[in-house]
């Protein structure tokens, strides 16, 4: 029965510290879509504006915002048209996927985990898409490599969540104890 209830600790400890760990990274994804919206915005309605992320020619982020590829990945536009309700600036997708993982991480199961940690692998490979872009644009831009290394990071604390929730079905499978349910981990986290 104690190792059980310490089994059970243990499980929420490490759920709850990989929830925090999702949230901060999450608000940090926030934040640096935030500020590229604002970059976009300030250069395409401000003659002289320069943002921080403007180094030099070779480390400029405005060249990298303002390109084809800073909207719908540089996919769509060919396809709809310029003027289609679906070229929108990347960061709003970006936005979309930090907010919906925030909201995922109220739910405790391994469905959630297995939804949380397959957003990411795609979030990923935008990610690899917009870094060849990157690459062929022949600039590098701060806040895009961040926002990389945001999701590269959120990837692994989902593929962990995700190993601790299968590591528990193994166990319980094998020695049928009991699961933690959902309204357990609620009232026990922060």
């Amino acid at each position: 029965m104690c190792s059980q209830m310490s089994s059970q600790a243990s499980f929420f400890n490490n759920l709850n510290f990989y929830r925090k760990l999702n949230c901060f990274w999450c608000f940090i994804g926030l934040l640096l879509c935030i500020y590229t919206l604002h970059v976009e915005y300030s250069i395409e309605n401000q003659r002289n504006y320069q943002p921080f992320c403007e180094i030099n020619p070779n480390i400029n982020c405005s060249h990298v915002f303002m390109s084809k590829w800073s909207k719908s990945f540089g996919l769509l536009q060919d396809i709809l048209g310029e003027q289609h309700w679906l070229i929108l600036p990347n960061p709003i997708f970006a936005i979309a996927f930090y907010l919906f993982q925030l909201v995922l991480c109220e739910f405790v199961n391994i469905k959630t985990a297995f939804l949380q940690l397959f957003l990411s692998i795609l979030a990923n490979l935008a990610t690899v898409w917009l870094a060849y872009i990157l690459i062929q644009l022949s600039n590098v831009c701060l806040v895009c490599v961040s926002s990389y290394l945001v999701n590269l990071i959120l990837l692994y604390i989902h593929i962990k969540k995700y190993c601790i929730f299968k590591n528990i079905k193994i166990v319980k499978s094998t020695i049928g104890t009991s699961f933690p349910s959902s309204s357990n981990y609620r009232n026990k986290r922060d």
